[in-house]
């Protein structure tokens, strides 16, 4: 996984969250404050290690410690 790549990934994680509390948000009846919260709190705890994982070298190390962080 390139440097590239990884942004990619991330970038697009970080999209589909917006666009989901977009949704959420969007009809005040149907507000999921619950959902929003847990969206939020996943991107809380997890940016740190995300980011750190695009400077890792070798590749190998720098996969393996991208897998774990998404999962």
């Amino acid at each position: 996984m390139n440097r590239d790549s990884a942004m990619s990934m991330v970038a697009g994680l970080l999209d589909r969250s917006a666009e989901r509390v977009a949704e959420l948000v969007a009809d005040p009846r149907r507000f999921d404050r619950r959902e929003i919260y847990r969206i939020a709190d996943i991107w809380d705890n997890n940016t740190f290690p995300l980011f750190r994982v695009v400077g890792v070298r070798p590749l190998w190390l720098r996969e393996r410690l991208a897998r774990a962080c998404l999962r």
